[in-house]
């Protein structure tokens, strides 16, 4: 798809819409993960090393995943191109 680069009206729309879409359902998919890594990060004490050294490293990477989503939901706010400089 070819646009004039403004980003307005329909195609605009489109594409923020796709943005939306894919904020709402990481984040559907990633809540009850994050729940229950918390829960058990809570106790952590009740886990054996290999399993802390697990938990946390997947802590790690979920928080590197909702960065990346409010990364893609700040996309959403973006009105011009001068917002990328």
């Amino acid at each position: 798809m070819v646009t004039d680069g403004t980003g307005s009206g329909d195609q605009g729309e489109q594409v923020n819409q796709l943005l939306s879409q894919y904020v709402h359902k990481l984040n559907n998919t990633m809540l009850p993960f994050v729940l229950e890594l918390d829960d058990l990060l809570g106790k952590m004490n009740e886990h054996s090393r290999l399993d802390q050294l697990k938990l946390q490293r997947f802590d790690t990477e979920c928080r590197a995943q909702l960065e990346i989503i409010q990364r893609i939901r700040s996309l959403i706010s973006c009105t011009s191109e001068s917002d990328f400089e």
